[in-house]
């Protein structure tokens, strides 16, 4: 199943306001905060749909690894 734009801009906005994703963050922390969203919507979807996972986890390892360097401010 493909992640709509609707559906990864819910997990942002209810991460944030669960205060998991900073209000104040800037563009570079959006776009990662996205990628990560959008990481856990890959795996929670091919967990619902008998999917493979570790494909969702090896995306997400690589949105992290790419943005990595947001981190060492």
């Amino acid at each position: 199943m493909n992640i709509s734009e609707v559906m990864l801009d819910a997990g942002i906005r209810k991460a944030t306001e669960a205060g998991l994703l900073a209000r104040d963050a800037t563009d570079s922390e959006k776009a990662f905060n996205r990628a990560l969203i959008r990481a856990v919507l890959e795996a929670a979807l091919g967990e619902q749909h008998g999917g493979n996972s570790s494909c969702a986890a090896q995306s997400a390892l690589r949105a992290r690894d790419r943005w990595s360097f947001f981190s060492s401010k």
